[in-house]
């Protein structure tokens, strides 16, 4: 009885295993076809979604122009003045955008983080700026460096060079006391090559 009882509990474990790695699989199968899905998904709607801005586009257009037909030719003329002023300014602020990804890229710093720490109008406005904040970045970075190395040495001086013989006799009698002979023997080897007797 006995016997047939760990045979039915050796089948139900390997009963059990076969589902979790079935179910795992499946798990990692649902994940990827998912993100197939969602990728299909996105670049559908990006397609829908720039055709429906097309059309929202030309029809303000369309209503722009059976309004300016509305007006006086004065008020013509004044709403167009008002349109290329907008459009100056996108320009002007494109303009500046592209000259402030140029100067940090220039300046070896990365525009997408630090484009909107940037003051300034003119390119020698933003120029200037760049410089001041590549030199802010440098500095911070060196305080943080010699922080980090204060933290690691502790205001100790780094060891360098042989241990005086006392230190290793010390070390190899410790070594010693507490049972770690593959310490002191290695412990041994550097003062004999160091010409000194433990």
């Amino acid at each position: 009885m006995s016997e047939e009882l760990k045979q039915q509990q050796d089948e139900n474990q390997v009963e059990a295993t076969t589902q979790d790695q079935a179910t795992a699989q499946g798990s990692e199968i649902n994940d990827e076809l998912l993100e197939k899905a969602k990728e299909l998904l996105k670049s559908e709607f990006k397609s829908q979604i720039d055709g429906l801005n097309r059309t929202v586009s030309e029809r303000e257009k369309r209503i722009k122009e059976l309004e300016r037909e509305k007006m006086s030719h004065e008020e013509q003329e004044q709403d167009r003045i008002k349109e290329l002023e907008q459009e100056k300014e996108r320009a002007e602020s494109e303009l500046r955008k592209s000259l402030i990804a140029k100067h940090l890229f220039n300046a070896g710093l990365n525009p997408e983080v630090y484009a909107n720490r940037v003051i300034g109008n003119t390119e020698e406005e933003i120029s200037s700026d760049v410089e001041l904040l590549r030199s802010q970045y440098d500095t911070d970075l060196k305080t943080r460096l010699e922080q980090e190395k204060n933290k690691l040495f502790a205001g100790k001086a780094p060891e360098a060079g042989a241990a005086p013989k006392d230190d290793l006799k010390t070390q190899y009698e410790n070594l010693v006391k507490s049972g770690k002979t593959a310490e002191a023997l290695a412990i041994k080897r550097q003062a004999s090559r160091e010409g000194i007797n433990l």
